[in-house]
């Protein structure tokens, strides 16, 4: 049997594999007693990016997202949020994104994990390598950045209050987009549109969140969509991903390649 099903933790599926080695980043998350060091942090982050862009191929058939988007905005029409803001905030990002649509950058399609939770890959507990990505049922060939908010589980983690930032969230954050920029820009692509990147992270995000607001209980898709928007904001303020480099010496890593900023994809 190539994938082992374990059973549910709080509406996830949860699989172990016996054809590799390694266990599950939230698995390991919870036996550890003490944090993981930055250097064994940031493996994960560096082996995610490379996986999130394997083998990027040119986008030869222009998609749309206008179908989801429509099934999104009637669970919202019909959902009764805790608070209006979070209604507007959703609503008022689907209009936005509709009205890009027809202007989509170029970014090209990967084969897209479309529910790469923190459950879903193995780690080496040592180093921090990712050694496999389990149930790829579903997956389709989408733009690069449809599934980047799975990645958020590395650089912060949820508790019944909401989203708390990890202590360097910044640096594993600018890494992760650096080394996404190198792996495009080594395939022949342009590495730089960051911008169309949180684009398709922020599309990724509601395709993903909007329906668990009726599947899963005690308001938990909401907390989630909640710190996600105000996450957005504090992006907003900030000059580029790469600024962190500075207190950093990542040259172990990655070489600079001059990636520009990024601007995070927020509704006004």
């Amino acid at each position: 049997m190539l994938v082992i099903f374990r059973g549910t933790y709080e509406g996830l599926y949860v699989y172990t594999s016996s054809l590799t080695l390694g266990i599950p980043y939230s698995g390991l998350l919870m036996a550890i007693k003490e944090p993981l060091s930055l250097d064994h942090r940031l493996r994960t982050v560096d082996d995610l990016a490379k996986a999130l862009t394997y083998k990027a191929q040119v986008l030869t058939q222009q998609s749309s997202a206008n179908t989801s988007l429509s099934h999104m905005k009637l669970i919202v029409d019909c959902f009764e949020f805790q608070t209006q803001d979070l209604k507007r905030h959703i609503i008022t990002c689907i209009l936005k994104i509709e009205q890009q649509d027809a202007h989509i950058s170029k970014l090209p399609i990967v084969l897209t994990h479309m529910d790469m939770t923190s459950f879903k890959y193995l780690v080496d507990a040592a180093s921090g390598q990712v050694n496999a990505i389990l149930d790829w049922d579903g997956a389709e060939y989408l733009p690069v950045g449809r599934n980047f908010q799975f990645v958020e589980h590395l650089f912060r983690y949820m508790t019944r209050d909401g989203w708390e930032d990890s202590e360097d969230r910044e640096v594993l954050g600018s890494f992760f987009y650096q080394r996404v920029c190198q792996h495009l820009v080594s395939q022949g692509f342009d590495g730089s549109d960051f911008t169309a990147l949180e684009r398709e992270k922020t599309l990724g995000t509601l395709i993903y969140y909007v329906p668990k607001l009726l599947e899963w209980k005690e308001g938990r898709a909401e907390r989630y969509l909640r710190h996600f928007f105000s996450f957005l904001g504090r992006e907003m303020t900030r000059t580029g991903v790469l600024h962190a480099f500075s207190t950093l010496d990542v040259a172990a890593h990655s070489s600079d390649l001059g990636c520009s900023t990024i601007n995070a994809f927020s509704p006004r």
